[in-house]
């Protein structure tokens, strides 16, 4: 059979209902992917089976050196997370109006769009059953004898459909497979604070250092910063902008009793508010919810380290509050006189407001890509030699559904919790190294850097 009457196969996807066109189209949890599949041939046909797909596809790769260090190596990895089937019932195929000699075959199909994965692994993190966002960054990587595309990372949706046929009697059977790109951005909900003690290299919630004057004069005091993570931020359907903020705590325990309040009142801070964003992505499953932990020289994975600079402000003249020691009040207490008024600390709170004009993509997981956020505070001291305190605490970016209401009370969450697992018929789960194809191509005199 030459190409001239080889059989055709292609889907098309009905947009109608976005009012956009279909190549554009973004598709979101609960739409529902509605179009047809049709066949052409020159030759009547017999249909053996018909199935169509929707799946979702992990493409990533990296390079590292090769053994004797010379050389780069590029290794490359495939994941299917999410996959759905429908087969098609011979009743459900139908023959369109067609010249004699020309044959048209038609099939409807529809899938609605799933807010979790079909079959998420049991020991999954809760915030790793959700579909994770069409995505491609870094990177491209095409491989010449499929055609596939690899980037650092890759997310891609698409409808498959696969077909077996009879051209005829006395021809071979054959099998027909046509694909059509879906993009996919899901709705996220907002999940417990981050227990950061499961994380002791990854954040920074406080710190603590004694305050001067100059670099030579007496000490003042110690100063104590300390901020938790912050309410998401949280974009509603079509915005591009939101806001939410950060509460920083301010501690400062005087050194000696003379002057105190003068001392903190003299005092300025200038805050520099970053967001900064963590993409991982692996060759690998990840063993468990990444972090920086999981990068080394010789290891799988991978992260894309991105700054987002927010406003830089300054305050001045704030209100202190004066909190007695428990111990001194105590003491005071037992005694009919003091010859020093009882200890304690100077307390304030600043609200750092933290707004982004652009519309980030939402934080996930998924088997081998995460996106993941934190906030960084950079927090500068002015009326005494200058001192400047680092603090870093998670960020959760959400995009949220228009009928889900937000959580009223959430419980921190330890990173070794189990959650309820969600099953669906043919689906593939994400979590285990089978459904992970890893291919190693060796690039001679490649100039590619590893990309951690």
């Amino acid at each position: 059979m030459d190409s001239a009457e080889a059989p055709r196969l292609w889907l098309v996807l009905d947009s109608t209902a976005k009012n956009s066109d279909a190549e554009n189209t973004v598709w979101n949890p609960a739409d529902t992917l509605r179009g047809h599949l049709t066949l052409s041939s020159n030759n009547e046909l017999v249909i053996s089976t018909m199935t169509i797909y929707f799946e979702g596809v992990s493409r990533n790769w990296i390079s590292e050196l090769a053994p004797g260090g010379l050389d780069l190596t590029t290794l490359k990895a495939e994941c299917k997370f999410h996959s759905q089937a429908q087969d098609i019932l011979p009743t459900e195929i139908s023959r369109k109006d067609s010249p004699p000699e020309h044959f048209i075959y038609e099939a409807p199909f529809h899938f609605i769009i799933s807010s979790i994965l079909a079959k998420p692994d049991l020991d999954s993190p809760q915030q790793c059953l959700q579909l994770p966002p069409s995505l491609e960054l870094g990177g491209l990587y095409i491989d010449k004898s499929t055609g596939k595309r690899f980037a650092q990372p890759c997310i891609t949706y698409f409808l498959r459909a696969s077909v077996s046929l009879n051209a005829g009697r006395d021809s071979d059977s054959k099998s027909l497979e046509t694909s059509l790109p879906v993009i996919i951005t899901p709705h996220t909900q907002e999940f417990p604070p981050t227990e950061t003690k499961d994380f002791p290299s990854e954040f920074k919630e406080e710190e603590s250092k004694v305050l001067r004057r100059t670099l030579i004069g007496n000490t003042l005091g110690t100063m104590k910063v300390s901020i938790h993570e912050p309410p998401p931020l949280t974009y509603s359907i079509g915005s591009a902008r939101t806001s939410t903020k950060a509460v920083l705590n301010l501690e400062f325990e005087s050194a000696s009793s003379g002057d105190q309040y003068q001392n903190v009142q003299g005092l300025s801070f200038t805050i520099l508010s970053l967001i900064r964003t963590k993409t991982f992505y692996s060759i690998k499953s990840f063993p468990r919810l990444p972090s920086q932990s999981l990068l080394s020289l010789r290891g799988t994975t991978r992260l894309r380290d991105e700054i987002l600079k927010l406003e830089t402000r300054t305050v001045r003249n704030m209100s202190w509050g004066y909190v007695y020691n428990v111990e001194s009040q105590t003491k005071g207490a037992t005694k009919s006189s003091i010859k020093s008024p009882p200890g304690g600390k100077w307390t304030t709170v600043l609200d750092i407001p933290i707004e982004v004009d652009t519309r980030l993509i939402p934080t996930f997981c998924s088997s081998i890509v995460a996106r993941l956020y934190t906030v960084i505070l950079r927090v500068k001291v002015g009326g005494v030699r200058r001192e400047s305190f680092d603090l870093e605490v998670p960020l959760q970016v959400i995009h949220s559904s228009p009928d889900r209401p937000r959580s009223a009370s959430l419980e921190p969450m330890r990173e070794d919790q189990r959650f309820l697992a969600f099953h669906r018929a043919s689906a593939t789960s994400w979590f285990s190294d089978e459904s992970l194809a890893r291919n190693l191509t060796s690039m001679i005199g490649a100039s590619w850097l590893m990309s951690f």
